[in-house]
C-alpha cells in the first residue's frame, strides 16, 4: 500500500492504474518461468521478485516499468507475435520513456 500511495502522490497520472493493481512479492521464477526483477500479467497483477535486493528508488523503477506494460496494453496487443521477442521490444520501448 505504501508503494501505491507513493506513486499516486508523486506521479498522479498513474494513480488510477496503480490503485487497481495488486502487488505480489513472489519467486518470479515460479510465476513467469524465469528469474526476473518484476513481471505483470498486464491486467491486474504486478509481481516483484521476493529476493530483489535494491533500494527504494530501484524498486520504484521496477514497479513503474511494470505499470507501463499495463498502460501500454502490451499483453493485449501482442497478437500472434513471438512472446519473447515481443517482450524484448516492449521492454526496449518502455526503457526509452
Amino acid at each position: 500500500e505504501k508503494v501505491k500511495i507513493n506513486i499516486t502522490s508523486t506521479h498522479p497520472f498513474y494513480g488510477t492504474v496503480v490503485m487497481n493493481l495488486a502487488f505480489h512479492l513472489v519467486d518470479t521464477a515460479k510465476v513467469v518461468g524465469e528469474k526476473v526483477r518484476g513481471a505483470t500479467d498486464c491486467f491486474a497483477n504486478v509481481y516483484i521478485d521476493k529476493d530483489l535486493n535494491t533500494g527504494k528508488e530501484d524498486l520504484l523503477v521496477v514497479i513503474m516499468h511494470e505499470i507501463h506494460h499495463v498502460i501500454c496494453m502490451h499483453s493485449q496487443r501482442r497478437g500472434e507475435r513471438n512472446p519473447e521477442l515481443w517482450n524484448i521490444a516492449c521492454d526496449y520501448a518502455i526503457n526509452l520513456m
